[in-house]
């Protein structure tokens, strides 16, 4: 049996995935950081679109990249990450799910995309839930290296006004995270945007 060239495609892409959970390496232990202080899980939900990333290998080709975050039922959130991709001719899904790991901290979440893979960290480090959100993950990759992801989202396509932008450098730089790892991500080209 053959696949469609688009389903293939996007089963290699995820099936890198847990293997990619951090791009950007550092010299280091991962950087001592706060977390958004009285996150409200039920005011983050909803669309997300990205605004700018740390390279990921899993999110290489997507432009107009979005994440929509749902409540189920067992108090666990739906994921899902929708990019397009010119490539393949269209839009892509992938659907996950998250969960607060300690209700005393519910902006330090967990995400997986395939059962049984290891959650991977998603912390809310800084949110207004209606303009913007950061959210970072970094693994201990031995003594010296560390590995690090970083999205800055968005509520809307269009720009973050600029200071915003400058705030959460800011606030990136204080924590020792570098925004200079940023990629600008591309809401502009969209066919039939949603």
């Amino acid at each position: 049996m053959r696949m469609k060239p688009s389903i293939a495609a996007l089963t290699i892409l995820t099936g890198l995935l847990p293997l990619c959970v951090g791009q950007i390496r550092d010299f280091g232990w991962c950087p001592n950081v706060r977390v958004q202080q009285y996150f409200d899980l039920k005011m983050y939900l909803g669309r997300w679109y990205e605004d700018r990333k740390f390279f990921a290998e899993f999110q290489a080709g997507g432009t107009c990249t979005m994440a929509e975050y749902s409540l189920k039922r067992d108090g666990s959130v739906k994921v899902k990450n929708t990019s397009y991709r010119e490539m393949l001719g269209g839009y892509n899904s992938i659907v996950g799910q998250a969960q607060v790991f300690d209700p005393r901290e519910p902006a330090k979440l967990g995400v997986r995309f395939f059962p049984g893979t290891p959650l991977g960290n998603y912390w809310v480090l800084e949110t207004d839930y209606y303009q913007y959100s950061v959210v970072w993950s970094c693994r201990q990759l031995d003594r010296f290296f560390n590995s690090q992801n970083c999205w800055i989202l968005k509520r809307r396509p269009g720009p973050l006004p600029a200071p915003v932008l400058k705030r959460i450098y800011s606030m990136l730089n204080f924590y020792g995270i570098n925004p200079d790892f940023f990629i600008v991500s591309d809401q502009t080209r969209c066919p039939g945007r949603y």
